[in-house]
């Protein structure tokens, strides 16, 4: 039986081979900004400050998944920094990051929707949230390069088989979704194994 190489399994198989390829990079951007965003917190709001929060009755007081941080003045100066660490990534980056919940931190009310911590254009802050911007920049074109070069190979087959068939290395994403016989005769997509760290 010869199973179709619908849409719906392509992306299945894109989505699979760009988590393999990518998950772990974002991960890791995840975790640093996430870390960031608390470096921030602190320093708006002094451990002092924070166990006189934590102090006060549950529901009394504001609790927010972002904290606000602007340089200088203007919108582009300003940042919005999510707790869960997934704020500012593009779609394709986004798709990919690890759990986006994250239970928030509290603020003073006259705080909330606010910006939470202002500083200068010569802070030191400046330099980690532009190295961030391109750490972001860079990781989404990647992603979407290989997003793109995987939707054209994939496009190139009809049947999951003939899939295999033609890009062996693919096999461990596609297999699953073919109910026939498959053979698997040396010839390589060498640029997107590459691309991709896809098994020999």
């Amino acid at each position: 039986m010869v199973t179709k190489l619908n849409n719906t399994i392509r992306e299945h198989i894109k989505r699979e081979v760009l988590e393999h390829k990518f998950k772990k990079e974002v991960a890791e951007l995840v975790s640093r900004q996430k870390d960031f965003t608390m470096k921030v917190y602190n320093i708006a709001y002094s451990s002092e400050e924070q166990e006189k929060m934590a102090a006060l009755p549950k529901g009394w007081l504001p609790v927010v998944s972002r904290i606000t941080l602007s340089f200088g003045s203007g919108y582009h100066n300003t940042h919005s920094l999510e707790f869960s660490g997934t704020h500012d990534l593009g779609k394709n980056t986004l798709r990919l990051a690890p759990n986006k919940d994250h239970p928030g931190k509290m603020v003073p009310y006259d705080h909330y929707h606010q910006h939470n911590l202002k500083l200068t254009m010569q802070h030191e802050l400046v330099k980690e949230v532009a190295a961030f911007d391109r750490e972001r920049s860079a990781l989404e074109e990647k992603i979407k390069l290989a997003s793109g070069s995987l939707e054209t190979a994939l496009q190139g087959s009809t049947t999951v088989n003939a899939l295999i068939t033609k890009w062996p290395e693919i096999a461990s994403f596609a297999k699953k979704y073919d109910t026939g016989d498959v053979n698997l005769p040396a010839l390589p997509y060498q640029h997107l194994n590459q691309m991709l760290d896809l098994p020999a």
